[in-house]
């Protein structure tokens, strides 16, 4: 049974669902013993979490998830784990992050609607909190819209297609994803890897690079770089990743002597096929890992 997940969103995340007290219920549920909610930019649902954490003999690591990019452009997700997630640079981060993406919501829908695909922006607008649109929320609306139901590019997110089980979100991989064909490039979203690196390292916390093979697939030379920038871990075992990809970076994890850690990146609605604490890992490597980060 695996017991530990690193890596989950509560509705400090845009495309979260549940609350911290709520994920630390699903986490008992899932018999997790250690978990750790690493929400988009976002620290706002830690304490309620770890005080129901306690409660519940579960250890709650305090997480992020910065959104970032590195020199060239690339977009990257960094995991900053036992943050202090009281630190005034990350509340006045969640805060900035959140108008942000409430600016661009309708660079979001209007960039889908030019590449073709029909939906009512007002339908989009009634399930967004906060005046905030994801892309996941314009994937769910194209699919649900009839007029999409002769488009070729959509069927395999039908019912029995291979990307049917997390279609919203796999919508946003195939179309919304950096250089895709709905792409909108949220100017000042993305924070300078180097100052990601600055904020985890101040705050007391560990740089982990989320979900690598999506972001930089297996490019040595990237992660090379963003090694240099202070990297003290990479997510191996990840929903993500292929049985290839987990092998290609546990790989280099031991090669640049680097923290191994799990997380199943779990949403609720908007990843319906991700589980809580689903995602299969080496228990020694994460136990070495965990007791790096925290004491439990």
């Amino acid at each position: 049974m695996n017991t530990v997940d690193l890596h989950m969103h509560s509705i400090a995340s845009p495309d979260g669902e549940f609350t911290g007290k709520e994920l630390v219920e699903k986490a008992k549920e899932a018999h997790l013993k250690v978990m750790a909610i690493a929400d988009h930019d976002g620290v706002s649902s830690i304490e309620e979490a770890m005080h129901y954490a306690k409660l519940n003999n579960i250890v709650c690591i305090p997480a992020i998830e910065i959104s970032s990019e590195m020199e060239d452009g690339t977009a990257l997700h960094i995991l900053g784990y036992n943050i202090d997630y009281k630190d005034p640079q990350l509340i006045k981060r969640e805060k900035y992050v959140k108008s942000l993406y409430a600016k661009y919501s309708d660079a979001y829908m209007n960039k889908a609607l030019e590449a073709g695909f029909k939906f009512d922006k007002e339908k989009v607008l009634e399930v967004a909190i906060d005046g905030i649109v994801t892309e996941e929320m314009i994937g769910e609306a194209i699919l649900a819209d009839s007029r999409n139901d002769n488009d070729e590019r959509l069927l395999e997110y039908r019912h029995g297609g291979n990307k049917a089980d997390n279609p919203g979100f796999n919508f946003y991989k195939e179309f919304c994803h950096q250089g895709a064909i709905c792409y909108v490039k949220s100017e000042g979203v993305n924070m300078p890897l180097k100052k990601a690196s600055e904020i985890i390292h101040s705050s007391g916390g560990y740089m982990v690079l989320a979900h690598p093979a999506h972001n930089i697939t297996h490019d040595i030379a990237k992660l090379e770089k963003i090694v240099a920038c202070g990297l003290d871990g990479i997510e191996v075992f990840s929903s993500y990743h292929t049985k290839e990809d987990t092998e290609f970076y546990y790989k280099q994890a031991k090669r640049l002597n680097l923290m191994q850690t799990v997380g199943s990146d779990y949403h609720g609605k908007c990843k319906p096929a991700i589980k809580m604490g689903s995602i299969d890992y080496f228990e020694e490597e994460i136990v070495k890992s965990i007791k790096k980060i925290t004491t439990f």
